[in-house]
């Protein structure tokens, strides 16, 4: 096949960018509205029999590492998932055609997004399925996603909200887009973000990357709140992200946002452990030192020999005891046996 000219690619790339700089605010407000058309319904995909939760992450890794295999463009791979998602809310599908469904649906979107030499052949897609799918499986799959989904796939994607926010952007630098767009896949695999539309996705995935890098002192005050919620599910996963996606955003062309994010987490954690007061010593370790010795006129029995009250530093012998205290005594002991009480006597017991 015959390759095009770099030099007019690079022409017609740089005429793309005029035209989009031009009627951006025009495709902004269209992709909006197309927003609605959007079917995508989680507890819909809550009732599939067989298909649960915990497989997407699997799935999603396996479509990341095969878009980033296939060099392919970050608007397929979110149109993909969104093929794939809006499929699912109709369709039952089952566990042993789960893969084939969402690699099906990541070649309809390299068909509607990508130019015709990067579109995956039939026995690329056998391949990267290790063939369990035949190359008639992928067919009837893809003429069967079509029809469910009425042949309408260019429905906007997080990608068509992020583009325009991060061109219009000033004094933005391209790890605040790949920053942005780690969000934003990061958000593929969680649930929660099913129920919020991609503009908000976008726009929340945009202003935290700003803030995180230092770009602004604070988030914006004009976000919405659902927006606020998806910067708060950000920072909950963002402590655990997928394998593939970290190995894929740990590279230089990805402009290594994953190490500049765990490098900022870190800094964050070490700052809070330094902020915290110290821990107090445990109880154990209090325990340990004895009680001072109680007062000799408090009238409470104390386990330590009474000290008499002195000037100097010397300790004083103990007490004599009184006169009425050694009577009491010598009374309980001559009860017992008189011979012990007066030694000084000589008496005859019988």
């Amino acid at each position: 096949m015959k390759r095009y000219d770099p030099r007019l690619e690079y022409i017609e790339a740089c005429a793309a960018k005029l035209v989009e700089l031009e009627y951006s605010n025009d495709v902004v407000a269209h992709n909006r509205n197309l927003e609605d058309q959007i079917n995508t319904d989680p507890d819909m995909m809550d009732l599939q029999p067989e298909i649960q939760w915990y497989m997407r992450p699997y799935l999603i890794d396996f479509l990341i590492d095969s878009h980033y295999s296939m060099r392919l463009q970050p608007e397929t791979l979110f149109l993909a998932i969104s093929i794939l998602d809006r499929y699912c809310s109709v369709r039952v599908v089952f566990k042993k055609h789960y893969q084939l469904v969402g690699c099906t649906a990541l070649w309809i979107a390299a068909k509607y997004e990508e130019k015709k030499s990067r579109i995956p052949q039939l026995k690329e897609l056998c391949r990267l399925c290790c063939g369990a799918y035949e190359e008639d499986m992928f067919l009837q799959m893809e003429r069967h996603v079509l029809s469910t989904l009425e042949w309408s796939i260019g429905l906007p994607t997080v990608e068509s909200f992020l583009s325009p926010l991060l061109a219009a952007a000033q004094h933005t630098t391209s790890v605040v887009g790949h920053v942005a767009r780690y969000l934003c896949e990061l958000s593929l695999f969680h649930r929660c973000f099913l129920g919020y539309p991609p503009s908000t996705i976008a726009t929340a995935a945009h202003a935290m990357a700003q803030y995180m890098l230092g770009h602004l002192s604070s988030l914006p005050s004009g976000l919405t709140c659902h927006q606020i919620q998806c910067i708060n599910y950000f920072t909950s996963f963002i402590k655990t992200p997928s394998a593939s996606l970290t190995k894929k955003y740990s590279k230089p062309a990805y402009g290594q946002a994953a190490i500049h994010v765990q490098n900022i987490l870190t800094q964050q954690a070490q700052q809070q452990a330094l902020a915290m007061p110290p821990t107090p010593p445990p109880v154990s370790m209090t325990m340990l030192t004895p009680p001072p010795p109680l007062s000799s006129g408090s009238g409470a029995s104390s386990p330590y020999t009474p000290e008499s009250p002195t000037n100097s530093d010397h300790l004083t012998p103990p007490h004599t005891p009184s006169s009425m205290a050694m009577n009491r005594a010598y009374a309980k002991v001559q009860a017992i046996d008189p011979r012990y009480a007066y030694p000084h006597l000589e008496m005859d017991i019988a």
